[in-house]
């Protein structure tokens, strides 16, 4: 297509466009600095947990030279675009949060080229001013995550697909070039590669039915066999520096990286329903390899991958490297795909179903709670996903009805459907399903300019019935609640909230999140969702500003769950118990605190023992911190501190020996 072909049908000149598609990025970027400079008191904001933390601090590792030298267990685009940002700005999240903002932001404009390309100027200024100020959009515009600077990446895809001429040689080797960079940094999209290349063969096929003559087989063939060649080598081209780094540091041949059939494993397994995000595999919490791990960069901050990766090892018997992790969760996909095929594919129907649903589903957030903090992202969420997606199912209708549709649409249209299938595999988070939502964007928004075209006076309600019935139907479909799918259970954000208020000295929105933990943990149906580390910042919080009540409930938890905890902490946590008046989960926490350390003796546990015999009038437990005390003196004769421990267990062994008054008694199990 000429340039003076497309200003005709678009209906503006060049330069008008520019003007417009300047427009939508100012508007874009105002947008969403109004809502960060919002949102940038919120603690999460201050203060990254869980994938932004594994982002920031990777990134900050990159920049100082400490890159973790093995093969990638995540896509590294994001990383070392981060890394990037910080070796320009400095290592500060709010700077690179304003830096992905001017990025993401370009979101919108490919939005405007797409939509004015394939359905006219009405419907392409439509599609720049809603992906401007859609919430959803707009809050992870700031988020240090690879979604949006992926998203950039696939709609450039997108719209050199639909603007440039298939005759031009060099258009697969660049689409492919630009596939590839969107699969280092979020892998999804490239399901669409091989899709892709037999469309530019069918592309050939079909330019040499339509010469005369026609084009011999032979000659549609290899043309688009080299086309075909052109977009696989445009794919390499980018993905190759990433897969020769990774067989160079580990001596495996990993694509791009290890985690995608652990997450596809977690997400669908024979424990899982469709609508948990995630499933982690329990792991024995004695593992050897368990503390290893926890020092492992690319594991230290992500308790899922953590929980992946011991179940990994203990199944293998040893320390694996991420390459056998993939292949591990691999070979488990499979078998699971083998055994289970009706269960798998009536999950896949129900995310298929809640990929249109109007709930953003949470995962290292709650969208939701946010709206609390910033009164401006609440305003925009009056526009939420519930009420725009109806017309993109009139406008998908409205095309089926066309006789010949717009040049380049069967790819943007094999796109969106190969972002919705494959992401149907997998959660669907508003993170996960922000990449075909993006895409949806310029069909909402063809179905909308339409309609109201079509409710423009004359009204032929002939034309106007059809989309309106079947915006009605895909509104209530869009805004039910499908098979149960709210309310969601995040209540393990909760902790990760309370870590980052504690960060943050934000003492009044640690007290109020502290309520809805203790909330959660009443209830034996949602209890399990929040992660044992996160546990211990809480009863460290609490411990310190002498709120015991509250911090014998986080050290109960410690102890209940196995957590990791040093035994200053344990027995701390018997000495809470018991001053709370809980002798039999202090009794319980003394146990696990014996069987923890084994043989060997402890000054923290003689010290918890004999705290808790004097209380409990416990003649046994006096007995055995005595005995601790002695071997620790015989291990340390002048540690004085010793002495005194055993002189208290002989005194409190001494006083049983009166007639107990108001003490309470306890026989430990």
């Amino acid at each position: 297509m000429n340039d003076s072909a497309h200003s005709s049908r678009v209906g503006w000149s060049h330069r008008r466009w520019l003007l417009v598609g300047v427009a939508i990025y100012v508007l874009a970027v105002g947008v969403r600095l109004v809502f960060l400079g919002e949102a940038r008191h919120n603690p999460l904001y201050q203060h990254p947990t869980i994938d932004e933390l594994f982002h920031h601090l990777t990134a900050k590792a990159i920049v100082e030279g400490h890159a973790p030298k093995r093969a990638f267990f995540r896509a590294p685009g994001h990383l070392y675009f981060a890394a990037g940002i910080y070796k320009i700005v400095g290592p500060e999240p709010m700077r690179a949060r304003v830096v992905q903002v001017f990025v993401a932001s370009l979101s919108p404009v490919l939005l405007l080229l797409i939509g004015a390309r394939l359905f006219g100027p009405a419907a392409g200024i439509v599609s720049g001013v809603l992906a401007s100020i859609f919430w959803t959009f707009v809050f992870f515009s700031t988020e240090l995550l690879d979604v949006s600077p992926a998203c950039v990446l696939y709609l450039l895809l997108a719209y050199l697909l639909v603007a440039l001429d298939d005759q031009r040689w060099w258009k697969p080797l660049l689409c492919g070039v630009v596939l590839g960079l969107g699969a280092i940094t979020r892998p999804n999209v490239l399901a669409f590669a091989p899709v892709l290349a037999a469309m530019f063969i069918w592309a050939a096929r079909k330019a040499a039915r339509s010469r005369r003559p026609p084009a011999s087989p032979a000659a549609w063939i290899r043309t688009g066999m080299v086309r075909a060649g052109s977009l696989a080598g445009g794919v390499a081209l980018a993905i190759a520096p990433v897969t020769i780094r990774n067989y160079v540091v580990s001596g495996e041949p990993v694509l791009i990286s290890a985690w995608g059939p652990g997450v596809f494993w977690a997400t669908n397994n024979p424990t899982t329903d469709a609508k948990r995000m995630y499933d982690p595999p329990r792991y024995d919490k004695n593992s050897p390899f368990l503390s290893d791990l926890r020092e492992d960069p690319a594991l230290k901050h992500a308790a899922l991958s953590q929980h992946m990766f011991l179940h990994a090892a203990e199944r293998l018997g040893h320390r694996p490297s991420y390459g056998e992790v993939g292949r591990f969760y691999l070979r488990l996909s499979v078998e699971y795909v083998r055994q289970y095929p009706g269960k798998l594919l009536g999950d896949v129907f129900k995310r298929l179903c809640w990929t249109f649903n109007s709930l953003e589903y949470p995962f290292n957030k709650d969208l939701y709670d946010f709206l609390d903090f910033t009164p401006f992202l609440r305003t925009l969420s009056w526009l939420h996903f519930g009420v725009i997606c109806p017309f993109g199912f009139v406008g998908l209708l409205l095309l089926l009805n066309l006789r010949r549709w717009p040049a380049g649409l069967a790819y943007y249209l094999a796109m969106l459907l190969t972002l919705v299938l494959g992401g149907a595999l997998f959660p669907i988070t508003a993170r996960y399903r922000l990449p075909a939502v993006y895409l949806m964007i310029p069909l909402i928004a063809y179905g909308a300019v339409e309609l109201i075209r079509r409710l423009t006076p004359p009204v032929r309600w002939r034309r106007v019935l059809p989309p309106a019935t079947a915006l009605g139907i895909a509104a209530v479909f869009c805004n039910a609640n499908l098979f149960g799918l709210r309310p969601s259970h995040c209540e393990y954000l909760l902790a990760h909230f309370a870590g980052a208020c504690i960060a943050a000295e934000r003492a009044d929105l640690v007290a109020e999140t502290s309520d809805k933990i203790e909330a959660v943990l009443d209830d034996p149906n949602l209890a399990h969702e929040i992660q044992d580390e996160a546990f211990m910042p809480l009863f460290r919080y609490f411990l310190a500003r002498g709120d015991a009540r509250r911090a014998s409930r986080y050290g109960w938890e410690l102890i209940r769950r196995r957590a990791p905890a040093e035994p200053s902490v344990l027995d701390a946590v018997v000495k809470l118990l018991i001053e709370t008046d809980r002798p039999d989960r202090a009794s319980l926490a003394l146990s696990e605190f014996e069987r923890r350390l084994g043989h060997q003796p402890n000054p923290y546990l003689a010290q918890a023992m004999v705290r808790f015999g004097r209380a409990c009038r416990d003649r046994a437990t006096l007995l055995a911190a005595a005995g601790q005390y002695a071997r620790l003196i015989q291990m340390t004769p002048n540690e004085r501190r010793f002495r005194n421990g055993l002189e208290a267990a002989r005194a409190a062994l001494a006083e049983l020996e009166r007639p107990a008054t108001s003490r309470p008694t306890s026989t430990r199990p």
